[in-house]
Parts: C-alpha cells; sequence; structure tokens
C-alpha cells in the first residue's frame, strides 16, 4: 500500500477523543502564564549566535483565545485567521458552509510520493477542492506529502506541485509535507537525518523560483528530531502539536492544533489551522 498518509490520518484521528476538547476548555478558563514564545530552539540547539538569525518570534502564550469553535491569537499589532487542510479522505466538502462558520482558507493537499513504490500520485480529489474553495472565496494553498530521498527527488516533487496548481490562484504557501511512516518499511528509512533539511530546501527552492511562496509541514516531534530550521527561516514554518497553546520550542507562522475540527458541511474531521501575521 502506497498511500501511508492517508494511513497515519486514519489511525490519528481514531486515537484521538474528546479529551481533546475538555484539555482545550480547561486551560482557556484556567488561563496559562503569560510568557513568550521561543522561535526555534535557542537555548535547545539551534542557537541564533551560531546562525546569525533573530529566533524568537514573541508570540505570547496569553494571547491564544479559544472560543467555542476556533483558537484565534489576539495581540495587537498581528492578525490571525482560521483554516482547514483536506485531502481526498475528507470526502464530499460544501465549501460555502465552511465560510459561513469562520473558515477563511484552506490547504489542499496536491498529491504524495508512494512510501515503497516512490510514485507520484495525484489526491483524486485535487481539482474538485480548489475548484469548490476557489469558488467559495476562500484563501488557498496546497501541500504535498514527500518520500523525497534526495534532493532531486524533492525538486521533482515541487515540479508535479507547480504543474498541477498551474491556472489557479495559490495566494498562501505551497507546502513540503515531511512525516514519519508508521506503518512499515518506509523508502527513506535509510536515508541521513540531515537529508530531511536538503530536501525540504531543494523542494522550497524550486516552488520559489516559479514565484509561489513556500513552506514546511511537520510534526512537533519530527522537527525536533530531522529538521535544522536555521537553514530554513527563509520559508513559512507550519507545524502540529494538538495542544491548547503552542509548543515554545520554536517559532512558526501557522499552527495545525486538531485533527477533530467538527463543522457543518464536511462529514468526517477537519484539521484546524490557524495563521498568525504581523498586521
Amino acid at each position: 500500500m502506497q498511500e501511508s498518509e492517508e494511513d497515519l490520518k486514519d489511525i490519528r484521528n481514531s486515537a484521538l477523543c474528546a479529551v481533546t476538547v475538555l484539555i482545550l476548555m480547561l486551560t482557556f478558563f484556567l488561563g496559562p502564564e503569560p510568557v513568550l514564545a521561543e522561535r526555534y530552539y535557542g537555548e535547545d540547539g539551534y542557537g541564533s549566535e551560531e546562525t546569525g538569525y533573530d529566533l524568537t518570534n514573541h508570540l505570547r502564550e496569553d494571547c491564544w483565545e479559544w472560543d467555542g469553535s476556533f483558537i484565534s491569537y489576539q495581540e495587537e499589532g498581528f492578525t490571525s485567521t482560521v483554516g482547514v487542510d483536506v485531502s481526498k479522505w475528507n470526502g464530499e466538502i460544501n465549501w460555502d458552509s465552511l465560510r459561513e462558520q469562520g473558515v477563511e482558507f484552506a490547504i489542499i493537499r496536491v498529491g504524495f510520493r508512494g512510501y515503497e513504490t516512490g510514485d507520484l500520485v495525484l489526491d483524486d480529489r485535487f481539482y474538485e477542492y480548489m475548484d469548490g474553495a476557489s469558488a467559495a472565496g476562500l484563501q488557498v494553498g496546497v501541500y504535498f506529502y514527500s518520500q523525497a530521498i534526495d534532493e532531486e527527488e524533492a525538486a521533482e516533487e515541487a515540479r508535479f506541485v507547480i504543474n498541477n496548481i498551474a491556472g489557479y490562484s495559490v495566494s498562501l504557501p505551497v507546502y513540503f509535507d515531511t512525516e514519519e511512516v508508521r506503518l512499515g518499511e518506509s523508502r527513506t528509512d535509510i536515508m541521513a537525518t540531515a537529508n530531511y533539511t536538503l530536501n525540504a530546501e531543494a523542494f522550497c527552492r524550486t516552488i520559489e523560483d516559479q514565484g509561489y511562496r513556500a513552506g514546511v509541514y511537520a510534526s512537533n516531534e519530527w522537527i525536533r528530531r530531522n529538521l535544522e530550521l536555521s537553514r530554513l527561516m527563509d520559508y513559512e514554518i507550519w507545524y502540529a502539536q494538538y495542544n491548547t497553546t503552542p509548543g515554545r520550542d520554536y517559532g512558526f507562522d501557522m499552527w495545525q492544533y486538531t485533527a477533530q475540527g467538527d463543522l457543518y458541511g464536511c462529514d468526517t474531521w477537519l484539521d484546524m489551522n490557524v495563521r498568525v501575521e504581523r498586521a
């Protein structure tokens, strides 16, 4: 079976339960201590002294708000928007309904590389979702689930994406999705850790060479173990961590905070995201 990302999402969605919602409610009602979130690692590894970058984004933990439906970031000088990311496993979607409930953007999977065969595969609902989200007036970005084993394959994945998004208005970044395969052996199992960063760079460079914005998606733990974020500062960081507030290890541009978004217009759970930008 080559669709590893779908299997992982099925397992992840079934494993998450109402405890996530309970934790969200308790933490937001109790209120976390106001501190500054660090961007990238600082004391834990990827410090700014070696790279020369300012690695802090100064997002305050006490400015995250849960309104019963979505998480947002409320601080003067910043704007936040709410969105979903989807693949064919979300089935038929009523995009107008999502927009009416407050969804402002969609990140749509273009496709994936098989973790055994290495084949490039287009998501069965990619064009349907692109047409629907665009017609509903949502901002649109895309992602590709990578199983590249070297920079050449990563660039090939980027070209696959570019060919399929031609003709669409893609106002949000094109994301390189790098994840662990937990269901069996993967063609990337023998790959050196450093290659994950090299592959991300190759993908993002190829995307930006064609005039699109590029970004990298990964879970909190995957980032900590496998990506040298100080080399990815030129690209947007979209990270996944199912929690009441973001982790403090590093900064980000977009946060996937739950896989259990429950909205009218879609019969499955939805991955929910919040983007934060300076006003």
